[in-house]
């Protein structure tokens, strides 16, 4: 059974970085993406959690155990915390063989249940093809496969991972990273994974928190934290404007097309797998125009209706409601000559290269909508026509 986590710890860098971090995880076994760029302390709260390093002060509980209490001066050794954690590297042994790795965790149990357990893990992660073989005999992605196992045979009350596909190169990245996703889906823990790949952390992740310089600026459910930045700091890391879950229903060369709640997308995508995706585009790919005017060359055409707009220096941000809520960055000028105004109707354009689909397990198949529009402008602002607030 999962339980709820929940920290509030300071650990400082040398003389000028300081980790302040806080955060609450529901009682649920799901996926947490702990998202950042390098250096800003994804690696040492994880290292925190895990009990490799001692925060200066704060606190750590999982369910109703206390791991640290700076206060309380009380402290529970990594051994003793049952958290499963996967470094950068492999960290494998690398005389061993894929059982040995296997057993090494398992070193307490008796000779039957560690039988037992192996062969369960063997099967899950479909090691049997390569479990006599050692780490340096298998691929990239078999290897993480058996990191992850390692990991997961004690039975971990919780799942560290830190940046799991980080050592991969790209020709094998998606598919290890779709079996990554199934098999974080099928565990009964919870798991909290390092990454500052945004394909990353919207593939493999229900919920995500965004570190900047050692602080914890946003977290919530993934399309609410990519669709809703609480600053602009946050949405210039995130970098993607609009994020919605779809169903990829066809495949033919090379296309696929997908439905966001009701609506039919064109995408290039060579993986035929059709099912539950999430569905990407950025705002500058969005080219807007007057229904009256030509269709261009791209291959989506999508009727909407301006929602709202945004000033934002130089250009313009525009939320669009097609069916569902995308977001488009215009010029000044652009909103002048178009009457890009609130209530406006408008036929938003996408190439269907820009529509960007990343293969999500564990969503249900039907087409449903979430809350995943674009940063929304306060009440005050966001239903005004975007050319006076020039």
């Amino acid at each position: 059974m999962a339980h709820a986590l929940t920290l509030d710890i300071e650990r400082a860098i040398g003389p000028a970085f300081r980790l302040s971090a806080a955060l609450a995880l529901p009682e649920e076994a799901s996926v947490t993406v702990l998202f950042g760029p390098s250096g800003s302390g994804k690696t040492t709260l994880m290292r925190c959690l895990a009990g490799l390093e001692r925060p200066d002060r704060g606190c750590i509980r999982m369910g109703e155990e206390t791991w640290c209490d700076s206060a309380k001066k009380a402290w529970v050794p990594p051994q003793a915390r049952r958290v499963g954690y996967v470094p950068q590297e492999d960290a494998l042994f690398p005389h061993l063989t894929v059982r040995r790795n296997l057993e090494y965790p398992l070193r307490s149990m008796g000779r039957a249940a560690r039988r037992a357990r192996i062969v369960d893990l063997v099967a899950s992660f479909a090691l049997d093809e390569f479990v006599s073989r050692r780490p340096d005999q298998i691929s990239g992605g078999q290897r993480q496969r058996v990191a992850l196992a390692r990991a997961l045979a004690p039975r971990p009350r919780l799942l560290l991972l830190d940046e799991p596909l980080n050592a991969l190169d790209a020709a094998v990245r998606e598919q290890v990273r779709a079996e990554l996703r199934r098999s974080l889906v099928s565990i009964n823990a919870p798991t909290i994974l390092v990454t500052h790949d945004r394909t990353d952390a919207l593939a493999l992740g229900d919920r995500i928190a965004v570190l900047v310089g050692g602080t914890i600026r946003q977290f919530g459910p993934m399309t609410e934290v990519f669709g809703r930045p609480a600053d602009p700091c946050v949405a210039q890391l995130l970098g993607v404007e609009t994020v919605v879950e779809g169903v990829v229903t066809s495949h033919r060369e090379g296309l696929a097309t997908v439905r966001v709640a009701g609506v039919d997308l064109v995408a290039v995508r060579e993986n035929p797998r059709l099912g539950p995706v999430l569905v990407c585009i950025r705002a500058e790919d969005v080219v807007l125009h007057r229904p009256a005017d030509g269709r261009g060359s791209a291959r989506n055409h999508l009727p909407a209706r301006i929602a709202w707009t945004r000033p934002d220096g130089a250009l313009v941000r525009i939320g669009l409601d097609c069916g569902f809520p995308l977001a488009a960055v215009v010029t000044r000028p652009s909103v002048e000559e178009l009457a890009l105004d609130v209530g406006a109707r408008v036929i938003a354009s996408i190439k269907a290269p820009a529509v960007h689909v990343i293969p999500r397990e564990g969503m249900d198949a039907g087409p449903r909508l979430t809350q995943s529009a674009v940063p929304r402008a306060d009440a005050s602002r966001s239903e005004r026509p975007a050319s006076g607030g020039r």
